[in-house]
Parts: C-alpha cells; structure tokens; sequence
C-alpha cells in the first residue's frame, strides 16, 4: 500500500552515496533537499545529478528541492568552536578579527549591527544560546546568558526585530542557476516575510528560466502576520519549526502549525511539516515517543509532506529514520480520523 504522506530527506554526508540514495528511496522517500546554507555549489550539483540518475535507473518519480538561504543570519568566527560562561562578555562584530586571541563572534550580515540596541536579545543554534547586546562607545559586546560549547556557522535570529535585509543573496542566484539546468522541482526560500519577497524570488526565477514551484518557509512573527498573503502569492508553505521556534513563544508553535496546515488546505496549497520531527534519531535508533506523536499529529492534521533534516543528513541512522516516518504514514492515514470527510 503506498502511503499519501510525502517523505523529505534532506542530504548530508551521511547519506550522500549512491548505496544510500537507493536504500532511502526504497524506505519512502519521495523528495530530497538540497540545504544551500551548507557546502559548495559543486557538491550540490553533483548529488542532484545523483539523485536524478538513481531515480531514472529505478523508474520511480522522485522530487529534488532547493532550499535557498534567504536573510538568515549566521555566526561567522576565526575559529570552529567557542567556550561561553553565564555572564560572560565577548566582542561582537567584525572588530573580532583585527585583534588576534580576543574572545567573540561576528555575523553573516555585519551592518545590521549598528541596528542592534543596547539590551538587545539574540538567539543562537534554535534557541541552544542566548545573548544580550551590551553597547560599549563604538563597540558591540555580547552578554552569555549560557553556558557551553558555541560551533561556528550556527545560525542566530533577532526575535522581534525588523532588520533591513534583502530577501535573496547572491549564493541564493548561484542556487537558481543550478535550479534552471537540473530542473529542479522546488524552491524553498527562507525568512519570507511578505509576497513581496516571493515576486522577487519569482522575477529572478524567471530571468534563469526556472520552472520549479516556490516554497514559503514560515519562520518569523511578520510570516505570521502576513499569513494569508503569502499563500495566496506562493505554490506551498514550509512550517519551519526551528527558527519559528525562536522568533515567537515556542509552545505557541503547535497551534500556528495547525493554522498553516488548515489554511494550505482551504486555499488548495500544499504544506510541509518540518525540524526536529525525529531530532533523537540523529544518535539514537528508536525515535521518542512524543516525537512519533509529534509525526502522526501532523499527519492526522493532513500535512503534504513531513520533512528530515539533520537526521538523514549528518545523522547515525538515516535508514531507519525514514522507515519511522514510512510506517507511521501507513498506520495513521487510514484511520477513521485522517478522513477530513468525518
């Protein structure tokens, strides 16, 4: 029985291999996601062109997506990995690199700083780390409201703020001529915050000739605001559980997820549900049981799609992780209560 739940794999080292694409397509996997906020366009294009080879071989129908970086903001540092103490301050911004053995982080998009008030919060890595911005004269400082072990190129989000960012970036260009020659099926753009956004992202598909459908990841509370807008202007949405997670209350999540997915449906768009769907699988077997009923909840709500991330791609058990989703989508949709009908 085949099941109507799509299943989104995203790739990874850990399941980059022809061996490995093969064994995930047989498990269930139906579309798979190309993250462009990691590796180099060369690696993105060489396991597409893997991904479509695999499927003609097999003669199944199988998706690829683009998932194009958008506005995010990330930690760039001189170093992998920085030690962070409660109520420890270290220096903020590009200053960083002008002085050798000080402390401290600096961003993707360095002139939104200035922008930055002083008690500022900033949220790190989905929420793992918390900053407040400690204004100094000319200087930024940044607070540690945690301790650990802080990895470069996590991402970093500025709750509630309006940061003057352009929606597509130039690495984002790069990923829609990639798009236009392997014909990629979707396009998923991050942080989209009006319509305005998805008719750039449409205008500069179109100058590269692609043909994809456009994806609205939902991430911030002005996504939010502009719900029923961004539908109408856009093919489908992504419930992007991370960042949403950060940029509004994060038990506040559950009911906008099923607000999207119930207004996708209404308006005849499609819905992705996506982020730490079986986050414990990344080092663990089995799944907790919260995140089975996590999955089988967005099923019964009549998601699409439910989407892996880390899991399938830098994750111990890729494989197993897809036959969770697999057997849990054939086990929920024909119960009496997946029928939208009853």
């Amino acid at each position: 029985m085949n099941k109507l739940t799509k299943i989104i794999a995203t790739i990874g080292p850990a399941c980059d291999s022809k061996e490995k694409i093969t064994s995930l397509i047989n498990k269930g996997v139906n579309v798979f996601r190309f993250n462009f906020k990691h590796n180099t366009v060369e690696w993105h294009a060489s396991r597409i062109t893997l991904v479509n080879s695999i499927a003609h071989e097999l003669g199944v129908p199988i998706g690829t997506l683009i998932d194009l970086a958008g506005p995010e903001i990330r930690i760039t540092m001189p170093f992998e990995k920085l030690s962070l103490k409660i109520d420890e301050e270290v220096i903020f911004g590009p200053a960083l690199y002008k002085k050798k053995g000080v402390k401290g982080l600096s961003i993707t998009h360095p002139e939104i700083i200035e922008h930055l008030k002083h008690g500022q919060v900033l949220v790190a890595d989905d929420g793992m780390f918390s900053f407040e911005v400690v204004k100094k004269g000319k200087d930024y400082f940044l607070k540690s409201h945690t301790d650990g072990i802080l990895l470069n190129n996590k991402s970093l989000n500025i709750p509630g703020a309006q940061i003057p960012l352009s929606s597509l970036i130039d690495r984002d260009l790069e990923g829609l001529k990639l798009a236009a020659k392997h014909e990629v099926d979707f396009i998923a753009l991050s942080f989209v915050r009006s319509p305005s956004d998805i008719q750039t992202l449409r205008k500069e598909a179109k100058k590269y000739g692609v043909s994809g459908l456009v994806i609205s990841k939902i991430e911030t509370q002005k996504s939010l605001d502009n719900i029923d807008k961004i539908i109408d202007a856009t093919d489908g949405i992504m419930v992007a559980r991370g960042d949403l997670g950060v940029e509004i209350p994060i038990e506040q999540v559950p009911f906008y997820q099923k607000m999207m997915i119930r207004k996708c449906l209404i308006a005849g768009k499609f819905v992705i549900t996506a982020t730490q769907m079986l986050q414990s699988m990344i080092s663990n077997p089995l799944p907790t049981r919260a995140e089975v009923s996590d999955v089988a909840n967005a099923i019964y709500d009549h998601t699409d799609a439910i989407m892996l991330s880390g899991e399938t791609a830098s994750g111990k058990y890729p494989e197993k992780t897809v036959d969770v989703m697999r057997k849990a989508a054939l086990f929920y949709e024909p119960k009496p209560e997946h029928d939208i009908r009853s």
